[in-house]
């Protein structure tokens, strides 16, 4: 197949998407904001009906530090979970901080328990890893096309738009809105496994307003997103993601997010402070996890972050064992050379 002169002006197009869309993101240098996240799901397989949790998130981010900082509030959960009906409206709380090589988690607890208080767990990043539908929030991921990043994406297709690479593909522009639609088959029957529509606003910092994605018979996904213009950078106003799954042509999963900004502000001045672990309710003495190194120890506030384990500060279980294994051993040397002297001034008498 070989691309005509239109096709290949078209494709330039979704370089200008990326570049934008790029552009637009990197200018934002600092980012605070509220958000109304409500969820509701339905599943055959988790005996879960009509469930509906409302959750308040605050987030703080800075580019300069590469810290994300988020505390996610639930206000109300209910529905039909193992054929019973639940309404629980008491607040918990689920917090983290994510950092370049790593995030810390906390949660999720409630304030009126504070006799089982979570754990702190630090673990490796990835941010990729998280859906439409986590709490574990990432402001930038509604910039991005299903996790993964807009500018990346669309300059992998915008590479390979040629020959085999370019069956199914077609993109096309009306006014600002640019279209691209990916039909996807199997190379042996030629069966169409994968539908993709995508559409983005040039007029908007180059960001997604729909994404939409079949894979017959398994799986539909579809997004909406409007988009707010603040201090001249284009920043999400409003989400609603829906994704169905399908078994013999009937739906036996949905999910359902609904996202609203209340507040955003951007490039600010951000107080250092406000990255403090203390912000999402850890205290002095909560245990610690390091799920990439295996290691616990115990929070000390004085250090606000316990990445780095300082003499004095924090004693792992395994550094206080090994400090005791390495006591013995030397009283134990110690005892060994005094008797070895004593029999030395024995033998000396005799």
């Amino acid at each position: 197949m070989v691309c005509t002169a239109n096709e290949k002006d078209n494709y330039e197009l979704l370089k200008q998407v990326a570049l934008a869309n790029k552009a637009n993101q990197e200018a934002i240098m600092t980012w605070k904001g509220r958000v109304s996240f409500v969820t509701f799901s339905t599943s055959t397989k988790l005996a879960i009906e009509n469930l509906e949790q409302h959750y308040n998130i605050e987030y703080t981010y800075d580019r300069f530090q590469d810290k994300t900082l988020f505390v996610c509030t639930r206000q109300l959960r209910k529905g039909i979970m193992d054929g019973n009906n639940i309404e629980d409206n008491k607040p918990s709380y689920y917090g983290g901080l994510r950092l370049s090589d790593g995030i810390y988690t906390r949660g999720p607890w409630q304030a009126i328990d504070e006799y089982a208080r979570p754990n702190l767990i630090f673990k490796k990043r990835d941010d990729s890893a998280h859906s439409d539908f986590s709490i574990d929030y990432i402001p930038f991921r509604y910039f991005n096309v299903q996790q993964m990043d807009t500018f990346s994406r669309m300059m992998f297709f915008y590479e390979h738009m040629k020959g085999q690479s370019a069956i199914g593909k077609k993109v096309t522009r009306r006014n600002n809105i640019v279209s691209f639609d990916n039909i996807l088959t199997s190379s042996e029957s030629g069966v169409v496994t994968s539908i993709g529509k995508y559409e983005f606003d040039l007029s908007r910092g180059g960001n997604p307003i729909l994404v939409e994605v079949i894979v017959p018979d398994e799986w539909h996904y579809k997004s909406e997103n409007t988009f707010e213009l603040i201090n001249n950078i284009w920043v999400p106003k409003t989400v609603y993601v829906e994704s169905k799954s399908l078994q013999n042509g009937k739906v036996v999963d949905i999910s359902r997010v609904k996202i609203d900004w209340k507040e955003q502000q951007l490039n600010m001045e951000i107080d250092p402070q406000v990255f403090d672990l203390e912000k999402i309710g850890v205290q002095q003495g909560d245990r610690v996890i390091d799920r990439r190194t295996n290691v616990e120890y115990r929070y000390d506030e004085s250090l606000k972050l316990p990445g780095v384990a300082k003499p004095g500060r924090f004693w792992t279980t395994a550094a206080v064992l090994g400090m005791g294994g390495a006591a013995l051993l030397i009283a134990l040397l110690v005892l060994w050379l005094r008797r070895r002297k004593r029999r030395r001034a024995d033998h000396a008498m005799a």
